[in-house]
């Protein structure tokens, strides 16, 4: 297992005792369940996704998760690193969601506003103090503060 996780005997333990839980493997992939499946079971043609005026297909998902994994292996991305995945609610970002989880990535969603933001301009300042933080970590400065290796623009 990863070095950065606690030893297994202070994991927390699963207890599912809804019959419906008895069928899943102690380790699943959610991209294999929720979209690999709908596909094998012949339900590929049918709209997994509505936004807006889109409609993605089960098949479409699954196809545009594959290559968005692809891409993300080829960047050197494998089971166990850890993700930021900062965009709007946007299909996209389910795509690229569901293409962290197939490489059993660990994938950590974080809201980001539309750049037309409602906010008062009391907010600024933070907004600005937040920005100086954000570039002090993808440089790698400041106490306990990881490196961000990478950033991936989706959307």
């Amino acid at each position: 297992m990863a070095d950065y996780l606690p030893p297994r005997e202070l994991w927390p333990k699963r207890v599912y005792t809804l019959p419906e839980f008895a069928t899943y493997a102690e380790r699943f992939n959610p991209t294999e369940e929720l979209l690999g499946k709908a596909v094998a079971a012949g339900r590929g043609d049918r709209t997994a996704v509505l936004f807006e005026d889109q409609r993605l297909t089960y098949n479409q998902l699954l196809t545009q998760a594959n290559k968005f994994a692809n891409a993300l292996r080829d960047l050197g991305v494998k089971e166990g690193d850890r993700l930021i995945l900062r965009t709007p609610n946007i299909p996209p970002a389910l795509v690229a969601n569901f293409a962290i989880l197939k490489l059993g990535a660990v994938c950590t969603r974080q809201q980001c506003a539309p750049w037309r933001s409602r906010g008062s301009a009391r907010q600024l300042p933070d907004r600005q103090a937040h920005y100086r933080r954000r570039r002090r970590c993808c440089r790698g400065e400041g106490q306990g503060i990881p490196r961000i290796r990478r950033a991936v623009a989706v959307g």
